[in-house]
């Protein structure tokens, strides 16, 4: 049997191929291409490369784009030295026009360290007068020692807190310090006023329901020594009512007084003199979001550990106009330290 060759490139063909393997060439088209190197005998050697542009399905690359130079910048002029850029200061109060808040958590603190010094007093006054122990002296010192106890307590938490205030200040970890326009925080002090007011509410009736049963079984069960425990919880359901009505109030009074400002951290926030920070121990954040106005504020709820178990607490900082893109940011690095 006669060896077969393609048409085209002029290589052997297998026995009942019709495909070449050297140029993938379909021998059932009887001509070879337009440009196809001359078969075997005429130059070309079987098996022989086949030029790619020759081949069946071949597409030629795109040309290369030529890009022109890029301009010449003119030279620096004689004996020019170029500046550093100074970065951005990390306080915001280094720049003028800006006034520091005081820190209010340190004049707290040292009222706390002088009733533990008056505490140490108590103690030390019975043996400096000489009194009687039995009768006076170790009562003193024994209040003496709960007050100076106390009050040591005292001044370490809040030196805690203005030292985290000083930092909030200085710009370290401060997501973002907002000031507001006097109708900005007119309308936060309206709008704040309105959920303050009602908020307590709820947990007011509850825990006067609860001091009026319990009054109520001791006076019932005893009914000269339970009627003094009854108005002693009377006396405490006064007490608490009235907080819930005047603190709110005088919140929004403070409010009206001045445009406050807002400094939220990731350890607190400092809002028009109050400050609430989660960095204690026992302290923990919980969650942050935004409450649709008007106004836009953006709601914190933190929450600590009390005698009866875990309280929380929620802030509302007032977000100013076209920073609603920072609330939301703002929102998000917070929700990252959420337990949750």
């Amino acid at each position: 049997m006669q060896p077969k060759f393609c048409v085209r490139c002029g290589s052997p063909l297998r026995p009942g191929t019709v495909l070449c393997d050297h140029c993938c060439w379909n021998q059932l088209h009887h001509a070879a291409p337009a440009g196809a190197p001359p078969p075997v005998g005429m130059g070309v050697p079987a098996g022989a490369p086949v030029p790619a542009a020759t081949r069946p399905g071949y597409y030629p690359p795109p040309p290369v784009p030529v890009y022109p130079p890029p301009p010449a910048f003119p030279p620096p002029p004689v004996g020019y030295q170029s500046q550093p850029v100074p970065l951005p200061p990390q306080s915001p109060w280094s720049q003028s026009g800006f006034r520091r808040p005081p820190n209010g958590q340190r004049t707290v603190a040292a009222v706390w360290l002088g009733g533990a010094f008056v505490g140490v007093l108590m103690c030390v006054l019975p043996f400096v007068l000489e009194l009687d122990m039995m009768r006076v002296g170790f009562g003193i010192v024994f209040m003496g020692g709960f007050v100076a106890l106390v009050g040591l307590i005292g001044a370490i938490m809040y030196f805690s807190r203005a030292k985290t205030l000083d930092q909030i200040f200085s710009g370290q970890n401060l997501l973002v310090h907002w000031n507001y326009t006097p109708a900005e925080w007119s309308n936060y002090a309206e709008a704040d006023f309105a959920i303050a007011k009602n908020e307590k509410v709820p947990l007011f009736i509850l825990t006067a329901s609860i001091c009026l049963v319990v009054g109520g079984i001791f006076l019932m069960a005893d009914p000269k020594a339970g009627g003094f425990v009854f108005l002693v919880m009377v006396g405490l359901v006064a007490l608490l009512g009235l907080l819930v009505v005047v603190v709110p109030r005088l919140r929004y009074a403070k409010n009206r007084q001045q445009v406050g400002e807002a400094f939220v951290s990731t350890n607190g926030v400092w809002l028009n003199g109050q400050f609430h920070s989660w960095n204690l121990l026992g302290g923990r954040f919980e969650e942050a979001d935004l409450v649709l106005g008007p106004p836009l504020m953006l709601n914190i709820t933190y929450s600590f550990v009390t005698r009866t178990g875990r309280q929380y607490e929620s802030v509302r900082v007032p977000v100013p106009q076209h920073e609603e893109a920072a609330a939301h940011w703002v929102a998000g690095q917070l929700n990252r330290m959420s337990p949750g």
